[in-house]
């Protein structure tokens, strides 16, 4: 009787999987699983407010630029999901805003702030207030809540969707002394028996709480191997955490926490870093270095022993966000095709003979006059020889030398040869003016079609192909040399604004993050114009360019509603109704439940013969 109670338990508990709305696999921000429904509709966020793509018909089918109550929307944003609330019919794209909102709620800096758009009715549905630079977003299904990260306060805020006028005022704080950036780590399946973990930019700590009672359980000290972190990743084969360590040398860190508020140090992989996605089938943990241009692909090693299989593929470009497609393999370790988003700087201003001299990762201390017409930048010494932020200016006194080529800075100082170039208040001339960031950035300055994406068949990731060969241009992506790789030529993107403690005319780093929708990838670009860039990621082609009136900044992928005319896969038009219509749905709940039920039934008459010798009930009162 017993195993028979234990059986049906089962039953129910596999009724329950199919009843359930689709688990993200893979989770990181929590609206990953919505991606492999076709049909939809891309929602590009950018300087004017919301534009609705349709990848199909490579259309703009709708924009918003205001929020109903005469409120202008955000000019620019940050993080944001999808949601489909557990107590209603009601459908949310979430996303943060960048913009600072003044009227703080008792804040000393200006509060952020998150928007909740109303998908069906396409309108905005509420207006939250949270604390300073909410930047990191997460879509929290299984508690119903999105999860948001303010970098200004070191804390996440949590929004219930059964109330989404305001936050739950029990914000968790995520840091010790000095609040910073961080992300989130969660599972879905009950893994990490909700636990949940945050990294912090400014503190060597993993921060460990409660999902369900938001209380923080405690902090991991990783000081020994890591001075802080950033992006983060789990493996669901072997029960690790993978962390990016984010200052000092480029360290991967991996954790045990197969007991999980109680992590166990394993490995700090050396020379690894960037940002931590497990992909969909949990296969394998990619980590994207956008800094020196590599992907890497970390095969899960036993629970408790570093990962040793460890792939790495140049991409040249400085790739960012990758996405991950299904291929139909089944040869490989892990089948699924991956594009991902390329930040190159393509101002021709900061080119030499088709080298890039000038780019976030590198752009000062000009030595020749072929160095300052590509954009590289002369800075000031400190007493101690140290570079400082200011460019080198020098004064009328040295004019005379500059001249005669006599000035130690005379090669990379020409300008200030001429009395025209000196200002009339203070006498000085500096040496690059136009140098780095403050380079014309006119579209007429940048090549494009240097930039897109780099897509992958990730089957045949072997270790042979780990490669420490440095490529000049993606020109040398070709059939010989890579491949399995292919560029996709999609424009390209601003590079980022300098922070307030940047080098004078420095830059910041460059975001390119786009979502899958089906079987295609938008990636939004500046250049030629702006626009979204529709990449079909089944067979790596370029769809179509759609442009957009605004910069683009977030792109977030809704899934087929009810009144969508929607597409399939294929790209055929899907019944009336569109997407996956209530009656369909409707049929695949009660085909499953069928299913289910009769194989209970069978389970259940296989017990009472004597017939069952497959099931035995372990010690532990689980299922072997």
């Amino acid at each position: 009787k017993e195993s028979n109670k234990m059986k049906f338990s089962l039953a129910l508990a596999t009724f329950s999987l199919f009843s359930a709305s689709p688990l993200a696999t893979a989770v990181l921000y929590g609206d990953e699983q919505f991606g492999d429904i076709p049909g939809g509709r891309f929602w590009v966020f950018g300087g004017n407010g919301l534009s609705i793509v349709n990848p199909e018909t490579c259309a703009v089918e709708s924009t918003l630029s205001d929020d109903g109550n005469g409120n202008m929307l955000p000019a620019s944003w940050s993080d944001g999901v999808y949601m489909e609330s557990q107590f209603s019919d009601k459908k949310y794209v979430a996303i943060n805003s960048r913009v600072p909102v003044t009227d703080s709620h008792g804040e000393e800096a200006p509060a952020g702030e998150v928007l909740f758009f109303d998908v069906d009715e396409e309108k905005v549905a509420s207006r939250v207030l949270v604390g300073p630079r909410p930047v990191h977003s997460y879509g929290v299904y299984t508690h119903n809540e999105y999860w948001t990260h303010s970098d200004g306060d070191g804390y996440f805020y949590i929004i219930d969707l059964k109330s989404i006028d305001r936050h739950n005022s029990k914000p968790i704080q995520v840091h010790q002394d000095t609040p910073s950036h961080g992300k989130l780590m969660w599972d879905e399946d009950g893994a990490l028996q909700g636990t949940g973990y945050a990294t912090s930019t400014g503190e060597p700590f993993l921060f460990i709480f409660d999902m369900d009672t938001h209380e923080e359980i405690g902090k991991f000290d990783f000081s020994e191997w890591c001075n802080a972190s950033h992006s983060i990743g789990f493996s669901s084969v072997n029960k690790h955490l993978y962390i990016e360590c984010s200052r000092g040398a480029p360290t991967l860190l991996e954790l045990d926490v197969s007991t999980p508020r109680n992590p166990q140090y394993v490995e700090a992989h050396a020379g690894i870093t960037g940002s931590i996605y497990e992909t969909p089938d949990a296969s394998a943990i990619a980590v994207t270095d956008k800094g020196g241009s590599k992907f890497h692909l970390i095969e899960p090693g036993a629970t408790g022993e570093a990962a040793s299989s460890i792939y790495t593929v140049d991409v040249y470009g400085h790739p960012s966000t990758p996405v991950f497609f299904p291929n139909g393999r089944t040869d490989g370790k892990t089948n699924f095709n991956t594009c991902l988003s390329l930040t190159i700087n393509t101002n021709q201003r900061h080119y030499h003979k088709n080298k890039l001299m000038c780019s976030y990762y590198g752009c000062s201390q000009a030595a020749t006059q072929n160095d300052v017409d590509a954009g590289m930048c002369l800075y000031a010494l400190d007493a101690n020889g140290e570079q400082t932020n200011s460019l080198l200016s020098v004064g009328l006194t040295d004019i005379s030398d500059i001249a005669q080529g006599t000035h130690p800075n005379s090669k990379v100082c020409q300008r200030c040869a001429s009395e025209l170039n000196y200002n009339d208040e203070d006498g000085k001339c500096v040496c690059t003016p136009n140098c780095g960031s403050c380079a014309s950035d006119t579209p007429e300055d940048h090549n494009a079609d240097l930039s897109g994406a780099v897509c992958m068949d990730m089957s045949t990731m072997t270790p042979s192909r780990v490669s420490n060969r440095a490529l000049r241009s993606l020109k040398d992506i070709t059939p010989s040399s890579h491949p399995d790789s292919t560029f996709v030529a999609a424009g390209s993107v601003k590079q980022g604004s300098p922070y307030s403690y940047s080098a004078q005319c420095g830059f910041g780093r460059t975001y390119r993050s786009h979502k899958k929708g089906g079987k295609y990838t938008a990636l939004p670009s500046n250049f030629p114009t702006n626009s979204v860039s529709i990449i079909n990621v089944e067979d790596f082609s370029l769809k179509c360019t759609v442009e957009l009136d605004g910069t683009p900044g977030r792109v977030i992928y809704v899934p087929p509603t009810g009144s969508d005319s929607s597409m399939t896969a294929s790209g055929s038009t899907a019944p009336s109704g569109g997407g996956l219509s209530g009656g369909a749905i409707a049929g695949i709940v009660i085909g499953s439940l069928v299913v289910v039920l009769a194989s209970a039934i069978l389970i259940i008459n296989k017990s009472k013969n004597g017939k069952d010798e497959k099931y035995t009930e372990s010690a532990e009162g689980g299922v072997n």
